[in-house]
């Protein structure tokens, strides 16, 4: 039987036109492929299957962008920063929907042809998200980071003690 994720899935010619008929993949006809019910086990054991897609994965490169493609190739960019959720709130179905939606966005842009970035973003609230940490750290009894920097100033190990 073969692989379920070919080299063929996952990669495109370069300078292939993104918006062409061309297909990565074709799965055979259904009277080629196997019995299904001989041939999948009731349960599925991710373990079994993860190392070989993974390595398949880091073969082609596929978390990576290649700037390459996009100078000398003539590959169009597709790139969403990511956000994350600020530490002042419990994470909500919102956060769900919105990493959905970004995830979905970048592959679909990838099996276009696009050359696609999903890039962690930092901490876009550090003064509301050290107000937080501030607090629970008081609540749990233990000093504030202004204390800590008071501790550096006065010669202490301040910093050591914080992290």
């Amino acid at each position: 039987m073969p692989p379920i994720c070919s080299r063929a899935t996952l990669t495109r010619p370069v300078g292939a036109d993104p918006l062409s008929n061309q297909q990565f993949h074709r799965p055979p006809p259904a009277e080629q492929r196997p019995d299904m019910e001989a041939t999948l086990p009731k349960t599925y054991q991710p373990a079994e299957h993860e190392p070989r897609i993974r390595k398949l994965w880091d073969d082609v490169s596929a978390f990576h962008a290649d700037p390459r493609r996009i100078t000398e190739d003539g590959a169009r960019p597709y790139a969403i920063v990511i956000p994350p959720p600020n530490v002042t709130a419990a994470l909500h179905l919102g956060h769900a929907l919105n990493n959905t939606l970004q995830d979905v966005l970048v592959r679909a842009h990838r099996m276009m042809g696009y050359e696609t970035m999903w890039l962690p973003g930092t901490d876009h609230a550090g003064i509301a998200t050290q107000t937080v940490v501030d607090k629970r750290l008081k609540d749990e009894g233990k000093p504030a980071l202004a204390e800590y920097k008071q501790m550096e100033l006065a010669g202490e190990n301040g910093r050591e003690q914080f992290v």
